[in-house]
């Protein structure tokens, strides 16, 4: 459920941000588990990706994710680095119930 004050939100319209950030919030984990691709336990509101898989299921080159993930982090992500993959999480994430 997206909150009505998302409109709000300093990147809504450039859908290239949007995008992106709708989809991290669609794959971010509901509740605490093992990711099962990297085998690394995630909490709420997180989600372990490569950017090669951000670049093929959002059709955006690994340059503009590198941008926009730069963009958010700090104001609305926060990224751990690993050789593999990145786990990416959600500061804003339980507001979106």
């Amino acid at each position: 459920k997206i909150p009505k004050s998302f409109s709000d939100w300093r990147y809504f319209n450039d859908a290239n941000y949007l995008k992106v950030y709708i989809f991290l919030l669609m794959e971010a984990e509901v509740t605490e588990c093992k990711c099962k691709v990297h085998d690394v336990m995630l909490k709420r509101g997180q989600l372990a990706v490569t950017y090669s898989y951000l670049c093929s299921s959002l059709n955006l080159s690994e340059k503009q994710i590198r941008l926009i993930l730069k963009r958010l982090k700090g104001t609305e992500i926060e990224i751990e680095i690993t050789h593999f993959y990145s786990i990416i999480t959600l500061l804003e994430y339980d507001k979106f119930k």
